[in-house]
């Protein structure tokens, strides 16, 4: 074995093994890196051993000290076979999937423990939000269904959901069918969760599985979207997903806790031939006059809008933030002539919507349509509201143009700055430094060209230039310099990455 001392070691785990890292192809370039500049790097000991897939020192190691595959250490505090599940060589490809899966096999040979948790013993395992176990590494942070299978042959189980969340929400059928196999696998509530998010997708296959382990087609979930049938409905689930709940025993009946039954909900979404599947199925047809309204707005019948609108001169301040978030989601799936109807029957432009505090202009922005924010803003719409997040509708743009890099995401930019949307977001200097961290000159350009301050601080002490040097953008650095210094804006509401 190499005699690399930790200081050698503990920084390469460091690097490879972080369940919260967001960088993971990054840090395994640098991974394979050091290990090409640091030779017996592989063979320094178990615990790189395992986060590389290292097969033979592993052997070697455990052939000598076996009592070494249950011992916790290193930065995590944990046992090998979490180094390994964590490690962002999980990425480097099938072979490597299948090196470190033979590691594992040989760490749960000598005794490691399958179920062992990031924390220690006492961790909770009720926080679907983060990875603590090492089926949460194979399955829920990375992909490795061969190390996955492995482990819950051996007893790994899926308390907290995790996985099964993480599977359903990339797609993964594969994955979550295997978590389907057992009905012991997965914690009862995270299953009950996982199962109403299935409801984001249109697999009728992957709920009949679900509803054969016996899921209840009247789990309520958590917030206000009501059961599965409702979840359906308001994601525009296809007509035999539908008829599968309905044929399972789903309440067309039951409404959620706005009032709303799955009835109302297709008349509010234009859903008519669902809306008459419900009605067959002896659902209520009573229906609010804001969804008749709304369903009028969708399919482009203005007339009856405003027959409605002139025949209850209340109806118009009725139609609120839920309203609004409907109208919104079909401007950003690409109506944006829905924005103009809404406007041109009388509503405000700067009505926001419930969940994330969008305008109109936030959708134009989030479209990609410079014409429909010119029109918005000539129609009275402010050119710098926040969302739930702090955004401005030029903060959306840029994160568009970022990750499209299209020309009508740069239009909008444009239209924006020209309609006098803050450079620097109403002082968070944001759209500057995280164009600059992503090295698009393009952005970079515009915005200086409009007043942004290459100097403006984020509250960690983060500025465009600073992150230029970081960069080694020299020549973006010089062009940077000559601007005056500024500091954090009281606005700031992200410490920019």
């Amino acid at each position: 074995m190499s005699a690399l001392y930790r200081s050698e070691t503990d920084p390469f785990l460091r690097l490879c093994c972080d369940a919260s890292a967001p960088d993971a192809e990054a840090r395994l370039v640098e991974a394979r890196r050091r290990i090409a500049a640091t030779p017996g790097l592989l063979t320094s000991d178990l615990f790189v051993a395992a986060a590389t897939g290292h097969v033979e020192t592993i052997e070697a190691i455990l052939r000598d000290a076996p009592t070494l595959a249950r011992r916790p250490g290193g930065h995590l505090a944990a046992p090998p076979l979490l180094y390994l599940a964590f490690s962002v060589f999980q990425l480097d490809g099938p072979r490597r999937q299948t090196l470190l899966t033979r590691c594992a096999a040989e760490l749960l040979r000598h005794g490691t423990d399958p179920t062992a948790m990031l924390g220690g013993p006492g961790s909770s395992e009720s926080d679907a939000s983060s990875p603590r176990t090492a089926l949460d590494g194979a399955l829920g942070v990375f992909r490795n269904l061969e190390l996955a299978a492995l482990l819950i042959d051996h007893g790994a189980r899926d308390p907290s959901g995790f996985c099964l969340l993480r599977a359903i929400g990339r797609g993964d059928w594969a994955a979550t069918a295997m978590l389907l196999v057992d009905p012991l696998l997965v914690g009862g509530d995270a299953a009950n969760r996982a199962f109403l998010e299935l409801f984001r997708h249109d697999e009728p296959e992957l709920l009949a599985l679900f509803l054969e382990r016996g899921f209840d087609p009247n789990e309520i979930s958590a917030g206000p979207s009501g059961t599965a049938l409702h979840l359906a409905v308001e994601h525009g689930r296809s007509l035999a997903v539908i008829e599968q709940l309905l044929a399972a025993g789903a309440d067309v009946e039951r409404t959620r806790p706005d009032g709303r039954s799955a009835y109302a909900l297709a008349i509010r979404l234009g859903r008519d031939e669902l809306a008459e599947k419900l009605r067959a199925s002896g659902a209520s047809i009573e229906v609010a006059p804001t969804d008749r309204l709304l369903a009028a707005l969708l399919a482009r019948d203005e007339a009856t809008a405003r027959q409605l609108l002139g025949r209850d001169p209340s109806l118009r301040a009725r139609v609120g933030a839920d309203e609004l978030d409907v109208v919104i989601d079909r401007v950003e799936a690409g109506d944006p002539d829905l924005a103009h109807r809404f406007v041109g029957l009388g509503f405000d432009p700067n009505q926001r919507g419930a969940r994330q505090r969008r305008t109109l202009l936030h959708s134009a922005a989030i479209l990609g349509d410079p014409a429909l924010c010119a029109w918005l803003v000539t129609h009275r719409a402010a050119v710098d509201p926040t969302d739930h997040r702090g955004r401005t509708p030029l903060g959306l743009a840029v994160w568009a143009a970022l990750a499209t890099s299209s020309a009508r995401h740069i239009a909008t930019l444009d239209q924006l700055l020209q309609d006098g949307a803050d450079p620097n977001e109403l002082g968070t200097g944001w759209p500057l430094r995280i164009a600059t961290y992503r090295r698009d000159l393009v952005l970079v350009d515009r915005l200086l060209r409009a007043g942004a301050s290459p100097t403006l601080r984020a509250r960690s002490g983060e500025s465009a230039v600073s992150i230029a040097r970081q960069l080694d953008l020299w020549e973006l650095v010089g062009r940077f310099e000559g601007f005056p210094n500024s500091t954090s804006g009281p606005n700031d509401p992200t410490e920019t990455s």
